[in-house]
């Protein structure tokens, strides 16, 4: 029995590094930006937010879009990062299904 728990223990524990998410990369309609490669490029504004989501990522609970962070005419790049307060949230949330990531978006000159 006890062995039975340690492996079930173990396997939530391993949940919480592992989740599925998406991001919607868009500005509103009728306006348009520019997305840029990888590398190059001075960097002018970073803009960031964090997207919540329940059962390890497949519904998001806040808006998992660029929108916001997006103005029109703008070059930018788009990068979804694990920050170490996403994983604090995520590690302590993969109980409840609660995941955490943060969306950044690059502003170039």
């Amino acid at each position: 029995m006890k062995k039975i728990l340690i492996a079930v223990l173990l396997f939530i524990f391993c949940l919480s590094f592992v989740s599925c998410s998406t991001i919607n990369i868009a500005t509103d309609k009728g306006k348009f930006a520019f997305l840029m490669p990888e590398e190059g490029g001075v960097v002018k504004e970073v803009r960031t937010k964090m997207v919540f989501y329940v059962l390890w990522g497949l519904v998001p609970v806040t808006d998992n879009s660029t929108k916001d962070l997006i103005k029109s005419k703008e070059k930018v790049k788009v990068k979804t990062t694990t920050s170490f307060v996403d994983a604090i949230i995520s590690c302590v949330g993969s109980f409840i299904s609660v995941q955490s990531r943060t969306i950044e978006v690059d502003v170039m000159k």
